[in-house]
C-alpha cells in the first residue's frame, strides 16, 4: 500500500506519472520510456482493485489513456509523440493488456490497429520481426515476442476478434520457449509464463509448459538467500529484475495446467521470498533523515540498493 501511495503522490508530468524521481532533490525525471510509465499505471489500477481504493484506479487509468494518446504507429514501429520519451512495440503490448481495466472503449480503433500491427510482426513459422524489421536474437527476443503475444491475446479475449491464428500463436510460443530455455533469458522469465497461461485460457493448443517450467526451475535455482534473483535485467538494480521474475514465476504457479503440486509449492515459496526482499529494499521511516521529502518518500524503491 505504501508503494501505491508513493506512486499516487508522485502524480504529474505529461503522462500523469514521472519516469523516476530523485530522492535527494525531489526532482522528477523529464525523460524516459512510455512502456515503464504504462506499467506503473497498470500497477496502480491493480493496487486500487486489490485495496478497494478508487483514486488509485482512476489515476492509473488516466496514465494509461495518456500513454495511448501519446503514441502513434509509424511503419512497422510504435513511436512517442512526446519529446524525451521513447515508445516501441512493447508499449503497445502493455497497453493492450490493460485496455479493459483503463476503460479505453473510445480508443477501440487505435487499440485494434495496435493489435493488428503486433500480429503482422509474426511470420507463419512463428518467428517475430526477423523479416520485417530485422531484430536480432538477443534481449529483444527475450521480452518482445511473449509480451506482444500477451497483448494480442488479451485484446482478442476482450473483443472476441481474432488477430492471430491460434496455430501461429502456438508455433510462436513453442519457438520462443525453446529459445528462452536455451539462452536462459531473464526477460522471458517474466513475460513467457504470462503469455502461455493466457493463451491456454484462450484455447491455444499445445502450450509449451515443459520448456517454461524448465526455464523457471533454472530461475528459482538462481535465487539468493536474500530472496533476490541473479537477474541480468537492469543489473544496477536488483529490485526491478527480481520483481519481473517473480511475476512470471507466480503466474506459472497459478495458471499452469501442467504444474505439479511440488513445483507449484516451490514457485509460490520463491515468489514469497522475492516479495519479502522487495519489501526490504523499499524506503521506510529509517531513511527519512536522508530524504528531501521525508515521510512522503515511504514506499519508494531506491535504485542501486544491493541484492543482500
Amino acid at each position: 500500500r505504501e508503494t501505491a501511495q508513493f506512486l499516487f503522490d508522485s502524480a504529474g508530468g505529461p503522462l500523469g506519472l514521472p519516469y523516476a524521481v530523485c530522492p535527494q532533490t525531489a526532482i522528477p525525471a523529464t525523460t524516459g520510456t512510455t512502456t515503464r510509465i504504462a506499467m506503473a499505471g497498470k500497477a496502480l489500477v491493480e493496487a486500487g482493485r486489490q485495496l478497494g481504493i478508487s483514486a488509485y484506479m482512476e489515476l492509473g487509468a488516466s496514465v494509461l489513456v495518456r500513454c495511448l494518446d501519446s503514441i502513434r504507429i509509424e511503419g512497422r514501429s510504435v513511436v512517442s509523440m512526446l519529446d524525451g520519451y521513447v515508445a516501441n512495440l512493447g508499449t503497445a503490448a502493455i497497453l493492450l493488456t490493460t485496455s479493459r481495466d483503463a476503460g479505453m472503449r473510445e480508443d477501440s480503433g487505435k487499440l485494434d490497429a495496435l493489435a493488428e500491427l503486433l500480429a503482422s510482426c509474426f511470420s507463419d513459422d512463428g518467428s517475430f520481426c526477423e523479416r520485417q524489421i530485422g531484430l536480432k536474437l538477443g534481449k529483444d527476443h527475450e521480452v518482445l515476442p511473449a509480451c506482444c503475444l500477451l497483448g494480442i491475446v488479451s485484446r482478442e479475449i476482450e473483443t472476441g476478434q481474432l488477430y492471430l491464428p491460434r496455430a501461429k500463436v502456438s508455433r510462436a510460443l513453442s519457438r520462443y520457449s525453446a529459445i528462452a530455455l536455451h539462452r536462459r533469458g531473464w526477460g522471458a522469465v517474466c513475460w513467457l509464463p504470462q503469455a502461455v497461461a493466457l493463451a491456454e485460457t484462450a484455447g491455444v493448443p499445445d502450450p509449451p509448459w515443459a520448456d517454461v517450467h524448465a526455464l523457471l526451475d533454472h530461475a528459482v535455482g538462481m535465487q539468493l538467500r536474500s530472496g533476490a534473483y541473479l537477474s541480468t535485467i537492469n543489473r544496477h538494480t536488483g529490485g526491478f529484475g527480481s520483481a519481473c521474475a517473480a511475476e512470471g514465476i507466480v503466474t506459472a504457479a497459478a495458471g499452469s495446467s501442467a504444474c505439479s503440486k511440488s513445483r507449484r509449492e516451490l514457485y509460490l515459496d520463491s515468489t514469497l521470498r522475492a516479495l519479502q526482499y522487495l519489501d526490504r529494499i523499499r524506503l521506510n521511516s529509517n531513511d527519512q533523515p536522508f530524504l528531501s521529502a521525508g515521510r512522503a518518500w515511504q514506499g519508494a524503491v531506491e535504485i542501486g540498493r544491493a541484492h543482500v
